[in-house]
């Protein structure tokens, strides 16, 4: 209906309505044999102040060489997939004839509901494009400022979008088609900052890039400042930078849980009973908040880890249904407190909350007495009460059967004992590597000590296997027991294994043999 409803305006007036700003409309059909075959739909670009300001479009435009009216805004792009192939011959003549020399093309996240991300429909050609990223913006102080403050169009505030760009030079350049079977386990921030390292390489096209995760990637629901705030956030790993980058444009999702690793056939084995194949397999499951082991019976319902966006959007449906009892927040990390936050956030009073902070945290998650002291005043100003040196040591007086309901939890600091009436339990004593995920490294003799031994270049013990992140360790060859992975950036982490020798040198050995097989002679 959008496609069509462009059609009209072109062949009406060759511009929008003046009512939503007469902006100029260009419609070109493309036809073989008397048959259409293709159509695109673009027009005059009217954010170009927004888009240079925000995506870091100058690393493929030279501004000062285009005219303002050479900025076009392409809205839709259908083509015969018989024709596929030729898609970049189509977004030529698309150029010329419409005396065109740059075209951008916005792509909205799934959730998005604004009348921009309707307005455009899939194009056909996205592959020819290159992915532009975005700018980290700055905070101007406004009042300040006055006169001298940046103009609104620089200013306003758009949805965020993952923005791809070609111009009359790109539609020159070829990019090389990488088919290598690259699957990452784990959509950590390191696995995300790989995957957007290899998604953005203007010059290579990578066919076969895989994820796999229990939950499939993050921030794929609408928004909700509620439960994006309840864990603490990277400012990598955010909703705004995954719409920025539309990772899920290039990469495959398999949602399930590594569960073995078949090292001759090149396979994961992932729940339900699904086999992934692979040329190059990176491991970065990181690590996730895990319930204390001290209880060794069962765990009963209504007992929390949160690990990501799902998990807290599950947890709080949950107290709500359940908010006539208390609440205990388990833990002394940054995720603690930002959980009391989210809890305060949707209603529940402070009173029926208990922080229950363990004797293992000998200092604090802040490490700062000034900004303790003030955490500790904010504590009491909303009635919450804080135990510390408490460890956990049963649930519901030790009698759980599978299926039961939370009702009490008890702790021990020395002798003294404390039981704690609640209707719900968030676990942050401690993080964790995954049960599965080690059962899967140890079965397949991938060398584990402690967590997942690699060299300076991340390869395990398997040329074809890669690790990085808070899930690995440096071999003791290096004496850097001290310098674990999970202690450096994770977004840096993830470009370094990118840029890494062992995996450059496997990913162009994979371009190699593409480009020997299509230079080889016909008959």
């Amino acid at each position: 209906d959008c496609l069509l409803s462009d059609v009209d305006c072109f062949n009406a007036a060759r511009r929008d309505p003046l009512d939503d700003g007469g902006v100029p409309l260009n419609v070109l059909v493309a036809d073989c044999a008397s048959q259409v075959v293709g159509i695109s739909v673009i027009r005059d670009e009217q954010d170009i102040e927004y888009i240079r300001s925000h995506y870091d479009i100058e690393s493929f435009v030279y501004y000062g060489h285009h005219r303002r009216d050479e900025h076009a805004h392409l809205h839709h792009l259908v083509l015969n997939p018989i024709f596929n192939h030729f898609s970049k011959q189509l977004l030529k003549e698309t150029l010329r004839l419409s005396h065109k020399t740059c075209l951008y093309y916005p792509i909205y996240p799934e959730y998005s509901v604004s009348q921009a991300s309707k307005a455009h429909t899939l194009a056909s050609c996205l592959h020819d494009f290159v992915p532009v990223r975005a700018r980290r913006q700055i905070e101007y102080p406004l009042e300040q400022l006055g006169e001298n403050a940046p103009s609104e169009r620089i200013l306003q505030s758009q949805e965020p979008y993952a923005l791809y760009h070609i111009n009359r030079k790109l539609t020159l350049e070829p990019k090389i088609t990488v088919n290598a079977r690259i699957v990452v386990v784990g959509a950590s921030d390191v696995g995300l900052s790989f995957l957007e390292t290899l998604t953005f390489s203007p010059h290579l096209r990578f066919n076969n890039l895989t994820v796999i995760s229990p939950q499939g990637l993050p921030w794929q629901s609408g928004p909700d400042d509620v439960i994006d705030n309840m864990l603490p956030s990277s400012h990598y790993n955010s909703r705004i930078g995954h719409a920025h980058m539309s990772i899920m444009t290039w990469v495959n999702v398999v949602k399930g849980k590594m569960t073995a690793i078949d090292r001759e056939r090149k396979l994961v084995s992932v729940l339900p009973g699904a086999q992934v194949p692979y040329d190059l397999l990176i491991l970065c499951c990181g690590q996730q908040y895990q319930v204390s082991s001290q209880p060794r019976r069962a765990i009963p319902n209504h007992v929390y880890t949160l690990n990501s966006d799902r998990d807290c959007k599950i947890a709080l449906q949950a107290v709500k249904m359940r908010r006539e009892g208390s609440v205990v927040v388990y833990g002394a990390s940054l995720a603690a407190h930002s959980s009391i936050q989210a809890l305060l956030a949707i209603g529940i009073e402070g009173s029926q909350v208990k922080l229950i902070q363990p004797s293992s945290h000998s200092v604090t998650c802040f490490n700062n007495p000034t900004i303790d002291e003030k955490i500790s005043t904010i504590l009491k100003e909303q009635g919450i009460c804080v135990y510390e040196g408490y460890t956990l040591k049963e649930w519901n007086d030790g009698d759980i059967r599978e299926g039961d309901s939370l009702y009490a939890a008890t702790f021990i600091h020395g002798e003294e004992e404390l039981r704690l009436e609640c209707s719900s339990f968030f676990c942050f004593d401690r993080l964790g590597i995954d049960h599965d995920a080690f059962q899967a490294i140890n079965d397949c003799c991938l060398v584990f000590d402690g967590r997942l031994v690699v060299d300076a270049d991340f390869q395990t013990t398997d040329k074809a296997i890669r690790g990085a992140g808070s899930l690995t360790k440096f071999a003791r060859r290096y004496h850097a027991d001290k310098w674990s992975l999970g202690h450096f950036d994770s977004r840096e982490v993830g470009q370094k294994v990118m840029s890494s020798d062992g995996l450059c040198v496997c990913v162009c050995v994979c371009v190699c043999v593409c480009v020997c097989v299509n230079q080889q002679p016909s008959g």
